[in-house]
Order: structure tokens, then C-alpha cells, then sequence
């Protein structure tokens, strides 16, 4: 939705992008802006992520997200998860999103206000919005 309002200056008439929503494992779309071809694909899991890289040159965009359904499926929810919970989970924010006024990331003003103030460089943003691993140091007893 960003995407397209940065190519066009415009919102994407339609908010709701179904083709690019659900469990499957790769789901793939393109859809036409200012007459090109943008091709999307957003992945579940990462074993599929290893599948998409394979195809990665084809594609314009490609979300991963690492637990299927994304956070809806993720470590930091409640368990069990199963496909039921996951498909009604999604189905839950998907209203909450319809009821919502401000929908889309570039109209949002608490980011506007985060990227004016605090995010005011790439190295910042990188540095702050950049996730880093580092070994677990294991105490031995």
C-alpha cells in the first residue's frame, strides 16, 4: 500500500489485498502501477523463504515472515496455535483494520513523527530498526 502511494502519490483504491493474505506456504501477486508490473510475494516459514530465493530475481517485493501467518502464529502467542486459531486470529485483525481510520504506514503520524525526529538518518535507522544476534553466554555451574 506504501509502495504504491510513493510510486503514484496516490492510496491503492483497493486497501484490502487478498492475494497476498493467508497460510500458504508462498503466495505470489503483481499488480500494475504507473504501467509497470510490480511483482509481490510474501512467504510463511522460512523453509519456503529458501525456496523463494531461488526465484528472487522475479520479484519486486517479498515479505518473509518467519512463523506462519506471521506474528499471528509467532513465539509470543498464546498456545496451542494451530491453522483454526491462526485462520481466526488473522480473521480478528482484519476487522480491527477495517474499523480503523488511519490504515496505511505513510499516514500514520506517530511513524511520520518517529522518521522526522528520531529516524533522521539511514545509519540511525539502521542502527535502531536493525535487529543483531549474538550468542547466548551460558552460565556453567
Amino acid at each position: 500500500r506504501t509502495a504504491y502511494f510513493q510510486i503514484t502519490n496516490k492510496n491503492l483504491p483497493k486497501i484490502e489485498f487478498e492475494k497476498v493474505r493467508g497460510m500458504e506456504g508462498c503466495k505470489k501477486a503483481s499488480i500494475k502501477i504507473k504501467g509497470r508490473k510490480i511483482n509481490l510475494a510474501v512467504v510463511n516459514g522460512i523453509a519456503n523463504a529458501k525456496k523463494i530465493l531461488e526465484e528472487m530475481k522475479n520479484y519486486d517485493y517479498i515479505e518473509v515472515m518467519s512463523c506462519f501467518g506471521g506474528c499471528i502464529g509467532g513465539g509470543g502467542q498464546p498456545v496451542p496455535v494451530d491453522a483454526k486459531i491462526r485462520k481466526k486470529r488473522a480473521e480478528a485483525l482484519y476487522k480491527v483494520d477495517k474499523s480503523k481510520k488511519i490504515r496505511l504506514a505513510h499516514e500514520n503520524h506517530f511513524v511520520n513523527k518517529a522518521y522526522k525526529d528520531f529516524l533522521t538518518s539511514k545509519e540511525k535507522i539502521h542502527s535502531i530498526c536493525h535487529t543483531k544476534y549474538f550468542p547466548e553466554n551460558k552460565l556453567i555451574k
